[in-house]
Order: C-alpha cells, then sequence, then structure tokens
C-alpha cells in the first residue's frame, strides 16, 4: 500500500473513531446480550478454537455476529457462486483502494452496536479496522495492540491457548 493510500486509510479510520468513540462499560459475560467476533485469514476458514468460542456465546443465548476476512482474492468459482464461502466472511478483493471492505449484502447483516467485540485480526493493519471503528460497543477485546479495553497478546504463538485465556478473562471480569 503507498503511503498515500495509508494516509487516506488513517484519515477515514480516525474520523469513524471520532465519531464512534468506545464506551469502556463491560457488563460482565452474564449481562451481555451481543458480541460481535472479528477474525482474519489466509485460507478462509475460522481458527477452530475461535469457531467453538462463536458457538458457545450462542449456546449461552448471546446474540452472535461475525465477520472475516479472507487474505486471498476470490477464486472465479467462488465468484460465480459455483464454490460455496463460510457465511459472513469478505475476500482481498472486496475492499477499495485504501482498504475498506466493500461488503455489500454482508454489511446488512452486521450491527451497529454491540455490547463486546472480540477481534482474533492479526494483520497489523486490516479491512475488518473498518468495521472495528464504525460498530459502538461497550467493551473492546484484541489480540494485538490497538485500541482495545483489553488486549490478550498472543499465548506461545498459539490461538487455542489464546481463545481459552480470553474466555476465562471474559468470564472473570464482573461487575
Amino acid at each position: 500500500m503507498s503511503s498515500f493510500s495509508h494516509g487516506i486509510r488513517n484519515w477515514q479510520l480516525n474520523k469513524l473513531t471520532k465519531t464512534n468513540p468506545k464506551q469502556s462499560k463491560y457488563p460482565g459475560y452474564k449481562k451481555v446480550q451481543s458480541i460481535l467476533f472479528l477474525c482474519d485469514t489466509q485460507d478462509g476458514n475460522w481458527p477452530n478454537s475461535v469457531f467453538d468460542m462463536i458457538r458457545k456465546s450462542n449456546a449461552d443465548g448471546k446474540e452472535v455476529y461475525s465477520l472475516l476476512y479472507c487474505k486471498r482474492p476470490r477464486t472465479k468459482e467462488e465468484k460465480r457462486g459455483d464454490k460455496p464461502t463460510q457465511k459472513n466472511t469478505y475476500f482481498s478483493d472486496q475492499k477499495n483502494w485504501f482498504g475498506k471492505p466493500k461488503l455489500g449484502e454482508l454489511a446488512k447483516t452486521l450491527p451497529t452496536k454491540v455490547d463486546v467485540i472480540i477481534d482474533f485480526t492479526l494483520a497489523k493493519s486490516s479491512p475488518n479496522d473498518f468495521i472495528f471503528a464504525a460498530v459502538e460497543a461497550k467493551f473492546t477485546v484484541g489480540i494485538r495492540p490497538g485500541k482495545y479495553d483489553l488486549t490478550v497478546s498472543l499465548v506461545d504463538q498459539d490461538m487455542d491457548k489464546t481463545v481459552s485465556e480470553i474466555n476465562q478473562l471474559l468470564e472473570l471480569i464482573n461487575k
């Protein structure tokens, strides 16, 4: 990405962040009603432990939203619809020149407000940053340095251990 497009990207993100400041008011896991999960991947599949966390949150009665960014362009078959893709997944060819996602119909399924955002995005710079900035949340969790209320470093480069730690922390923090 050129320095010009990177500058435009940062300007757009800052503009979104200023109009949508995060509240930092975690109600405790039992009182959480809605969670947005963000993740990026190379192959278009959710990491198993993250997918299990999404299913558990759903089973716990939470309203769950999820968005997966696949860091590769769609194949011809995927574009035509001949090859199915994961639900709520978008690809590298579905973003504009400064990295903002072009979600189309998928954007209609995303909330504007949730209790918690859990961002499993690993990339330093990701289109998911725009989703994170646009959705209002009471509490945010991430696994990379960023504007999160709670940052959990990748434990031993192992996503399973990291997800387990985030689960434990979210259930321990209660108000």
